[in-house]
């Protein structure tokens, strides 16, 4: 029986060394907008087999599987950026590894990181091999990756209509907890504010710890992002990436809506619903438009449109900012 077992093990594996595969993994599985994801990748290419090409060009064609589910909240196609291409030395303008090019061995593995920029779940990219004589590459299992709006907790149960998974109590405990969270802090809020109401400035200084305000977030965000000069060299894609990823979060957290999951159009209709003025609302969508032209239609901005949507973040942020209201102190 174990010499049965040991030969049928022995001829799969000869089978899988004999024929021409890919593999591929992430870490982690499951991401936040936005966020890098390491790609490993594993090729198997048989003896007596000439190796030309590598083409990772898949990377930019993934479909979203939730668009299929809602294709008014989800975008069709992924969003990739090539943040590291490692050994592959691969990056968004080269795509395609060939050996008489470079003059050196295509690698048979390594990892690769990329950055998503689009909200949904995808199964993991595998790259074209070009090999003489031609051959067919062996399909392998590849996992899905989930890719959530910020804020959401990285649990595979928020995408029941992708996977389906069974429910167990356990699955409810982190709402438990959250609500057990909150009210303990209510009521330490409320505790410390009856004992130390006669203290200047105390509750109005934890409260300020617990909740910055909007616009102090934004303006740090913006700052740091200006400090990076990412179109001053050469990088305007992620520069304007980084640049609606803030104007989104701080509309999110200013006016309570869902900007960072919204399309360019739901946000103008929620921000017009929130009775935010049509000049500020105009000013914002020009800057996520012209955006996703850059990111989608490999569109150029220029220093002129790049400078100047920043000094307009910084006025938006500024001509919306929300008043903190002084709390009289008692005697």
């Amino acid at each position: 029986m174990k010499f049965r077992l040991l030969l049928i093990i022995s001829l799969f594996v000869t089978v899988v060394s004999a024929q021409l595969s890919v593999s591929v993994d992430a870490i982690p599985d499951s991401i936040y907008f936005g966020d890098d994801v390491a790609l490993n990748y594993k090729i198997n290419v048989p003896v007596g087999i000439e190796f030309i090409s590598l083409d990772f060009n898949p990377l930019k064609e993934i479909k979203n599987a939730a668009y299929e589910q809602d294709s008014t909240t989800f975008d069709e196609i992924m969003d990739v950026d090539i943040v590291d291409g490692g050994v592959f030395g691969i990056n968004d303008a080269n795509l395609i590894i060939n050996e008489q090019s470079t003059g050196k061995e295509i690698p048979r593995q390594g990892s690769i990181k990329i950055r998503i920029s689009t909200i949904g779940a995808f199964l993991l990219p595998v790259p074209n091999l070009n090999t003489l004589p031609s051959q067919t590459v062996m399909p392998l299992q590849r996992k899905p990756l989930f890719v959530l709006p910020r804020g959401q907790a990285l649990e595979l149960n928020a995408n029941k209509s992708i996977i389906e998974e069974e429910i167990s109590w356990k699955d409810y405990l982190k709402y438990l907890y959250g609500i057990l969270g909150a009210a303990g802090l209510v009521l330490l809020v409320l505790y410390l504010n009856k004992k130390f109401k006669k203290t200047d400035g105390f509750v109005e200084e934890l409260i300020e710890e617990i909740r910055r305000p909007a616009h102090i977030i934004a303006i740090e965000d913006l700052n740091n992002l200006k400090s990076k000069q990412l179109w001053q060299n050469g990088e305007e894609k992620q520069y304007h990436t980084e640049l609606t990823k803030v104007m989104r979060q701080y509309v999110e957290d200013r006016y309570e809506v869902q900007a960072l999951e919204m399309t360019t159009s739901q946000l103008n209709r929620s921000m017009s619903e929130k009775g935010i003025k049509s000049g500020v609302i105009s000013r914002v969508t020009d800057i996520l438009l012209i955006a996703d032209k850059v990111k989608f239609a490999k569109g150029k901005t220029g220093p002129e449109i790049n400078e100047r949507f920043m000094d307009d973040a910084f006025e938006i942020v500024s001509e919306t900012k929300q008043e903190i209201v002084e709390i009289e102190k008692g005697e």
